[in-house]
């Protein structure tokens, strides 16, 4: 008799939790000027209504066009890169919309990354911020911004604010409050594009070292999105250096931070890292003495950002324009770079295999102005 009751409870809270999903409101917007803006949705549940059909973004920056409309579903997240090459993270039932070169955030979470001049957000309260180099702001009740790195600036009805680094701004019934917040753990590895393996085997480790002091322990979290919607493995440590089993993280793209904690009060998280995990062997890559192989499937203008997405082979390291880059672990890239100015521009490509032979490829584009 328990068991049938436990059974039809639930049934009953996952018809409640379906509900609430489902009348969950969607957010849909119009970009005005979508010269100024590409987006990219990590998770692919985002839909581009275009001329009456809908378009799957599934993760490559997506150029935009005049009166695309867009979808996002409930709890989900989305990645807006604004022509000067500063990174928004729009996390999970945040409310915006985007004018002609800027945000406008109503509601929710926002983060910025590499945070440039000209990119400016928009508050109800008619505040204006320009973030520094990285930071979040949270809009409920009250307005949170966090500077991270470098030094935001708010626009009020009467002055100008300066919001230094590892400070918190916070706005509450027209009153500004500044104080200070602990700087956030860093992750020393892994590293941004790094990817594991023992190819001896299917499964390895990979080294976990953390820079943090101030806290009595920390929390990793290892996710396949950088919205951290769906946690795939996380524990507590309380050692700087450690070894994870890639068996407890899968195979595939993957993210991780730290959430330090003293007691039961979390702090700031670190900054997240991608890192790619995969179980198949390196012997078969190329012959010795072959020059790898480099194709180049598109390359897409937007004002002064260039998309270049292509494929090399596996196992090599890939420059573009002289700048390192990390490809898929099947070897597919797509690269945004950023021009200071329009007219001819060259793109160069070269990949070096694990045994030092050179290939390179160069691709001349046009830049005409946004």
């Amino acid at each position: 008799m328990k068991k049938y009751l436990f059974f039809i409870f639930s049934i009953l809270i996952a018809l409640v939790i379906l509900f609430l999903f489902l009348s969950y409101p969607k957010i849909t917007f119009v970009i005005k000027s979508p010269a100024n803006f590409t987006i990219t949705d990590f998770l692919g549940d985002i839909n581009l209504t275009r001329d009456g059909k809908e378009i799957s973004l599934k993760e490559i920056p997506f150029i935009l066009e005049p009166k695309d409309e867009i979808n996002i579903n409930p709890f989900s997240g989305l990645t807006i890169l604004c022509k000067n090459s500063t990174l928004l993270l729009f996390h999970p039932s945040t409310n915006f919309s985007i004018g002609d070169n800027f945000i406008n955030l109503n509601r929710g979470y926002l983060e910025w990354k590499k945070g440039k001049v000209g990119t400016e957000i928009h508050f109800k309260n008619g505040f204006i911020l320009y973030p520094s180099e990285a930071g979040s702001v949270n809009v409920d009740s009250k307005i949170t911004i966090i500077s991270l790195k470098g030094i935001s600036k708010l626009k009020t009805n009467e002055k100008e604010e300066s919001i230094e680094e590892l400070k918190k701004l916070t706005i509450d019934s027209g009153k500004l409050t500044l104080e200070s917040v602990e700087k956030p753990p860093v992750i020393l590895s892994p590293k941004n594009g790094e990817v594991y393996g023992d190819w001896k085997k299917d499964f390895g480790t990979f080294n976990f070292s953390i820079d943090y002091s101030g806290y009595e322990q920390f929390q990793l979290e290892v996710s396949p999105d950088p919205y951290f919607l769906s946690t795939i493995f996380s524990v507590f440590f309380k050692e700087k250096d450690s070894k994870i089993s890639l068996e407890r993280i899968g195979t595939g793209r993957r993210f991780a931070r730290v959430i330090p904690y003293k007691g039961k009060v979390s702090g700031l998280p670190s900054e997240s890292v991608e890192f790619f995990v995969r179980a198949f062997p390196l012997s078969n890559i190329s012959a010795k003495g072959t020059p790898p192989r480099i194709d180049i499937y598109s390359v897409i203008l937007s004002g002064n950002i260039v998309i270049v997405k292509g494929k090399v082979d596996r196992g090599c390291k890939l420059f573009v324009n002289k700048e390192e880059v990390s490809p898929e672990p099947n070897g597919e890239f797509n690269v945004p770079i950023t021009f200071n100015d329009i007219g001819e521009k060259w793109i160069e490509i070269e990949a070096i295999s694990s045994s030092g032979i050179r290939s390179s490829k160069r691709q001349r584009v046009f830049l005409v102005g946004y």
